[in-house]
């Protein structure tokens, strides 16, 4: 018998705050609340292409209302264009679209890091699209059995594009629920 949990994500503003509510069933089971003018560090967006930069294998991209980012070309994994048409290679050209995510945080002049390695994050797993990584747990999970155990669990969902890593709470969660987490995050 298949379990099905609805479960909803509530965003609203009060105040100088956003307010974000995970709800299954019913029930709120996680609440966070963040600054509006916060940071950007973390987020996802869809960037522009502005410029490249060969002598420093960079490109600049503008994402969220004119906001430039750095992207570096070293050891990029491969992009995600948004316009869905297939490429024969890696290659960042000027005027593509690409989704990325925040890495750093602007210092003085130099603006905000970005990256084509997606993470979301979840409670106790993050989905990763890094290069080379496959499935790994948390090395502060010493317990060999569960290690192999949350290492299989996240070799069944891994894709060809993206794997997990197992966070250290996930040790102490039911399968169940560590599985429902996965299939959201995927």
């Amino acid at each position: 018998m298949v379990n099905s949990v609805k479960e909803e994500l509530l965003v609203t503003r009060r105040e100088d705050k956003i307010l974000f509510a995970r709800v299954q069933d019913g029930k709120i089971v996680q609440l966070q609340a963040e600054d509006s003018d916060g940071g950007i560090l973390g987020n996802i967006y869809v960037a522009k292409v502005r410029n490249i930069v060969k002598n420093i294998n960079a490109a600049f991209v503008e994402f969220a209302k004119g906001q430039m980012g750095y992207l570096s070309l070293t050891g990029q994994i491969a992009p995600i264009h948004t316009d869905g048409t297939p490429r024969n290679d890696d290659r960042i050209l000027i005027g593509d679209e690409l989704i990325v995510q925040v890495t750093k945080e602007a210092v003085k002049t130099k603006p905000p890091t970005v990256s084509c390695a997606i993470e979301l994050p979840g409670r106790y797993a993050v989905l990763t699209r890094k290069n080379g990584i496959v499935t790994s747990v948390s090395k502060k999970i010493q317990d060999e059995d569960k290690r192999e155990n949350l290492r299989c669990i996240l070799q069944e969902y891994a894709g060809e594009s993206y794997g997990f890593v197992a966070r250290t709470n996930s040790a102490s969660c039911e399968e169940m629920t560590f599985r429902g987490e996965i299939e959201g995050l995927v």
